[in-house]
């Protein structure tokens, strides 16, 4: 029996280029390559040709079912070991090339009609029977015989490999005359390297710079509808938010944010409009708040509400320093989707209202002085349900991008917020996957809504454990959570801003987002976006205990949302030292107001 070697074939090429020995590469479109999950079979043998060709006939109908290819080599028994497989060749006298041409007429006379995925080895080197121009007489030969037994006009009938060592300048010939596979030695890979230079030559002469390419290749372009002042300031805007070691605070919230703090002495403060105002204009007062916050982001109400002495919210944020941002989702409704499991918030799963008039309002918004925006979607996990279920995925990441383009085109910057809530018994490594699917998807969304992601940041979730299930430490949060967005977010956008979530009652919310924050940094020194916290309650807690509605409490209160505030930038250099942010801690700790805010 032949003996056998089995290596695998590239599947992407369509042209013959050199390659190391044995990888095939095919020219000829039926071949099908893209198609193929088979191998090259080489023939090894010492029989006379016409024996060795029925032999393969054989072999190669029962192989061309799995899509295999045969590469026929020893072809008239010339030399020894490897130069006998690779000739071909007829006697060396006056009928050498005649014999040539007829061997190679007669390997395609009989593989052709079981398959076209075959090759003929011949060498082309000195101390060779064959040269490279030799290639295209046999060619035109097969050509001409196949013609005239089949009325079939084939112009390359013949997929030729070939061995190394020849001239560059016969290479161009030895492909245009059938070769499909090459050996790489020097030579050819210096005519390889050439045409690299060649083509990467091209690319230069960017009217940009001259360090810039002509052309970048595999990059979404911006959306063509907006104008280039438009993306100009998104971008401008961008970065102002991202700013080194700042962050957002998240006072977004439609009720008093003491109802959400968790905290039992906090929760009896009256949630009415003056006391809501009151609080929102101590903390946007806050001196220096602006060292350490880049953003705050406003409910619509305070985005078109005024102080005590009736100064407009958002005129305090500007004049100290930071810039205002809306939250423009409407929540959702707690009867969800219908035909949806009932998830560890329980209601089934949940899609995020506010599309309809979001143009309007987002013009509204930026007129009103807003220069970013906020949209969240809640995602539950549940792995005995299969939550989150594909239904709900697919559902927050369109709202999400839908959403995001709809910003953009108001001039605004877009939190993109996909948040998969910690409530419920899954263990870390669950929400590492989930995280890591959700994410996939939603950059996926954002490329078909044409989302300019330089204009854009995203607001995720960390991967923790679930409230219920075992308990994860601060170092392996960290390192999922950073693997995670490793694997999904692209640099091309400037930053990533955590929320806190929820935690468990016998655990420090602000202390534990301040520690996963810089955890992350210490084990990450060099990240590709700005990583940083858009926090609510926890950079807010301490400042609410503080304060409880009593404005002789007003600068103790400032001075709690500061320290805070400075602890989480200390965080995303990587800096803050544990337990030294002075913290209300777990004393008082209640369940939080549940469900949409």
């Amino acid at each position: 029996m032949c003996k056998q070697r089995v290596e695998p074939a590239l599947r992407h090429a369509q042209t013959p280029v050199p390659i190391y020995p044995m990888l095939g590469t095919w020219k000829h479109v039926p071949l099908q390559l893209l198609e193929m999950r088979g191998a090259t079979h080489e023939t090894y043998r010492q029989e006379p040709d016409a024996e060795n060709i029925e032999l393969c006939k054989t072999y190669f109908k029962r192989m061309s079912s799995v899509s295999q290819i045969l590469e026929m080599g020893h072809l008239g028994r010339v030399g020894t070991g490897w130069q006998r497989v690779l000739r071909i060749a007829g006697d060396r006298k006056g009928s050498e090339s005649a014999g040539r041409r007829e061997k190679c007429r007669q390997v395609y006379q009989g593989l052709s009609p079981i398959s076209e995925k075959f090759t003929i080895a011949a060498a082309c080197k000195a101390g060779s029977v064959v040269k490279p121009e030799q290639l295209k007489d046999m060619q035109a030969h097969a050509r001409e015989q196949i013609k005239a037994a089949t009325g079939k006009d084939i112009q390359k009938p013949l997929s030729f490999v070939v061995g190394s060592g020849f001239e560059k300048d016969k290479i161009t010939g030895a492909l245009a005359a059938g070769v499909v596979k090459m050996s790489v030695e020097i030579d050819a890979q210096g005519a390889c390297w050439e045409g690299l230079q060649k083509f990467y030559k091209a690319q230069e002469g960017s009217p940009q710079a001259e360090d810039k390419p002509l052309k970048y290749y595999g990059r979404i372009s911006p959306p063509p509808n907006l104008p280039a002042d438009v993306l100009a300031e998104l971008k401008e805007t961008a970065t102002k938010l991202c700013a080194p070691g700042k962050g957002f605070l998240a006072a977004d919230e439609s009720a008093g944010p003491w109802l959400r703090a968790g905290h039992a002495e906090a929760a009896k403060i009256p949630d009415v409009i003056e006391n809501r105002a009151a609080y929102r204009s101590m903390c946007f007062s806050t001196p220096g708040l602006s060292e350490h916050i880049s953003g705050v982001i406003l409910h619509w109400e305070t985005l078109f509400q005024d102080d005590a002495d009736g100064k407009p919210m958002v005129d305090i944020i500007t004049g100290n320093g930071m810039v205002p941002g809306i939250k423009v989702d409407k929540a959702y409704d707690k009867k969800g989707m219908w035909g949806t499991e009932v998830g560890p918030l329980g209601h089934p799963e949940v899609s995020t209202k506010g599309l309809d008039d979001l143009q309007e309002r987002c013009a509204q918004a930026y007129k009103k002085g807003a220069r970013f925006a906020k949209w969240r979607n809640v995602l539950q996990l549940d792995p005995k349900k299969g939550l989150p279920s594909k239904l709900a995925i697919m559902d927050t990441v369109h709202t999400l991008a839908r959403y995001a383009s709809i910003c953009q085109s108001e001039r605004l910057v877009p939190i993109v917020e996909p948040e998969i809530v910690p409530n419920g018994d899954h263990d870390i490594e669950y929400c590492r996957k989930m995280t890591e699917i959700v994410l996939a998807a939603q950059f996926k969304a954002l490329a078909d809504h044409r989302v300019y992601l330089e204009g854009a940041v995203l607001k995720p979730n960390m991967v923790k454990n679930g409230l219920k299930g075992p308990k994860a430490d601060a170092e392996t949060i960290a390192k999922l959570t950073v693997q995670t967005l490793l694997r999904t977010v692209p640099v091309a956008m400037p930053g990533i801003f955590f929320l806190s979530g929820e935690t468990a009652l016998n655990e420090d919310n602000e202390e534990e987002a301040t520690v996963n924050l810089s955890t992350m940094h210490k084990l990450f020194p060099k990240l590709p976006w700005h990583l940083s916290f858009s926090y609510g309650k926890a950079l807010q807690k301490t400042c609410i205990v503080t304060w409880l509605g009593k404005p002789e409490n007003k600068e103790a209160a400032q001075k709690a949302l500061k320290a805070r505030s400075n602890a989480n930038m200390d965080a995303v250099f990587g800096k803050y030292v544990k337990g030294s942010c002075p913290s209300v801690g777990t004393d008082g700790n209640v369940l939080q107001a549940a469900g949409p805010y």
